[in-house]
């Protein structure tokens, strides 16, 4: 998942990248934060999972136990599980959390015009993570905006 390939998919979600762009953070060191545009409204941290077999579809399967319940003073936060339909999903997961929880992008997607947008009306009432999962991996719309860019390159 690079800035380029991330950036196109905020565009084929309905993301203005004329005010919106990833970019390469390259540490935490104030010198290094200074180098990334601003403002930034949120960070995405990859990393390789190698975790397989047994032991990671036990974690996996209780996961869903330790979802924690909002208080009623919090803002709602969109949270989407991985769920199994949504195959190697996890930059694009990533990418749907920072855009749908950072106000300012969340709020350019009101009107339901773009693939995006119209996913979180529909879904705005959803808490259960894994419920938000299965109705991403239902989604045409979302479906087509991220092959389009995987096919790009």
């Amino acid at each position: 998942a690079t800035p380029t390939r991330s950036t196109r998919v905020l565009e084929k979600l309905g993301v203005s990248t004329a005010e919106w762009a990833f970019c390469d953070v390259y540490g935490l060191d104030e010198e290094l934060l200074a180098m990334t545009t601003s403002p930034a409204l949120a960070l995405i941290f990859l990393f390789p999972d190698r975790s397989t077999g047994a032991a990671a579809e036990e974690h996996e399967a209780g996961r869903d136990a330790v979802v924690p319940t909002p208080s009623a003073h919090a803002t709602p936060r969109f949270f989407v599980r991985q769920v199994k339909a949504l195959g190697n999903a996890c930059g694009t997961i990533a990418l749907l959390h920072a855009v749908a929880n950072a106000a300012p992008l969340a709020a350019s997607l009101t009107g339901g015009a773009s693939p995006l947008g119209a996913f979180l009306e529909r879904t705005h009432e959803v808490r259960s993570p894994t419920e938000l999962g299965a109705l991403l991996a239902a989604d045409e719309a979302l479906h087509a905006a991220h092959d389009d860019t995987v096919a790009i390159g």
